[in-house]
């Protein structure tokens, strides 16, 4: 077996200021009186957390690193109802082949963890289908670098309203009526407090996806005697 060990978002060797994931908020950026304000304001922020990912990429190869998560949060209000698209990709194209040729030609190996909002077997259809447009997101980035056919997107089950079995079948439920794109790239991670490892195996189990362990997650959340086969 080959152990290739990796690291989330932020490198510790360069630093918090070298981050891909800074932000702007709905808030500042509609206290912005102007769309020209606006686009320089968000078009700023984007270009700062490409040249900072570059630089992770950049610092990870040299350093024989092979795993990394690249932050959902790297486009700012990409998939905000609110705010219209604003050509990012078109924009930074350079930067994104840039990257992809990065992650390529290097043999890395990348995923993503869209934020905790996203919620698949949520009771709330709105939040549901919001989910969906934020994970087709995360694919349509990862097609502009040209990394669709490895790319993978790490999620939690979500909640257990009504309990936890109602919550394994809306999962389910919801899950088998998103596009194949999503399904195929699915990786669901037990968490800390609702679905323990052996309830998210035997989900995964059902819906033929993979499963990622998180050993501290299962550490706080584990039924006390439960063994993960």
């Amino acid at each position: 077996m080959k152990v290739r060990l990796g690291y989330v978002a932020i490198s510790k060797k360069l630093g918090k200021k070298v981050t891909a994931s800074s932000t702007v908020t709905f808030s500042n950026y509609n206290k912005l009186t102007t769309e020209e304000a606006r686009l320089e304001k968000l078009n700023k922020v984007l270009l700062s957390n490409v040249n900072d990912l570059e630089s992770i990429l950049k610092y990870n190869i040299e350093n024989n690193i092979h795993f990394y998560r690249i932050t959902s949060n790297l486009i700012p209000l990409a998939t905000h109802l609110e705010v219209p698209y604003y050509n990012y990709f078109e924009r930074f194209k350079k930067d994104f082949d840039y990257i992809g040729k990065l992650i390529r030609e290097s043999d890395m190996r990348v995923d993503t963890h869209p934020d905790h909002f996203n919620v698949i077997n949520s009771t709330n259809p709105d939040v549901v289908e919001t989910t969906k447009k934020n994970l087709l997101h995360q694919i349509d980035f990862f097609e502009k670098i040209h990394y669709s056919h490895k790319a993978k997107m790490v999620i939690h089950v979500g909640g257990a309203t009504i309990g936890k079995e109602e919550g394994l079948k809306r999962f389910i439920e919801n899950f088998n009526k998103y596009p194949e794109s999503i399904k195929e790239k699915l990786i669901i991670e037990n968490d800390d407090k609702i679905y323990t490892a052996k309830e998210t195996l035997n989900l995964c189990k059902t819906l033929n996806i993979p499963m990622v362990l998180d050993v501290h997650h299962h550490n706080c959340n584990n039924e006390e005697d439960e063994e993960v086969k």
